[in-house]
């Protein structure tokens, strides 16, 4: 997906897409070495956006993994079907708060890893509150929640659901950002 969709999509939709630029390759790395995609067997993404971690996610993983996508922008769920059709990668136009039943409903236990790009701090509370412990609850004991934020806004949300929360800094990504590693 181009620059120029993806500004124009967070001009239509700024509480859906949260920055005026894609993720950067240093984001994606600092993200990824929170994880360890080789022990994975279900990996989850909030937020895939133009999919530059989904890429990296799903290089990374086993041959016998699956990345769940939740987009709820449909012209990136379209997008992403046609620019990235991956057999390991199964994209669910949906909310991330439908985790866990979405989750049950392929088959799938727990998830070993939860990557969120979703712009928490523009979320309504009451519905970042319920992907929150979604995100919680859908994880397996010692699952990873890793998520990136332009501020520390959520520091204090992140400790009192997850307890263990290490806080990255990635000032090489446009605009610089914050790294949550969240362990259940």
């Amino acid at each position: 997906m181009s620059r120029a969709r993806f500004l124009l999509n967070f001009v239509r939709s700024p509480r859906q897409v949260g920055s005026v630029t894609p993720s950067s390759r240093w984001l994606c790395r600092r993200l990824l070495s929170g994880a360890d995609l080789a022990r994975c067997t279900c990996v989850v993404e909030f937020g895939p956006g133009t999919a530059c971690l989904t890429r990296m996610i799903l290089a990374g993983m086993p041959a016998s993994a699956r990345l769940v996508a939740f987009e709820v922008n449909q012209e990136f769920v379209r997008l992403l079907g046609r620019e990235l059709p991956h057999p390991r990668l199964i994209l669910v136009n949906d909310s991330a708060e439908h985790v866990e039943r979405r989750l049950r409903d392929m088959g799938f236990g727990a998830a070993d890893c939860i990557f969120s790009g979703l712009p928490f701090t523009t979320i309504p509370k009451p519905v970042r509150d319920r992907i929150l412990a979604a995100a919680h609850s859908a994880l397996r004991p010692g699952g990873k929640f890793i998520a990136y934020q332009y501020s520390l806004y959520l520091r204090k949300t992140l400790r009192g659901i997850f307890g263990d929360v290490r806080i990255g800094f990635e000032p090489r990504n446009i605009p610089p950002a914050f790294c949550f590693v969240c362990t259940k």
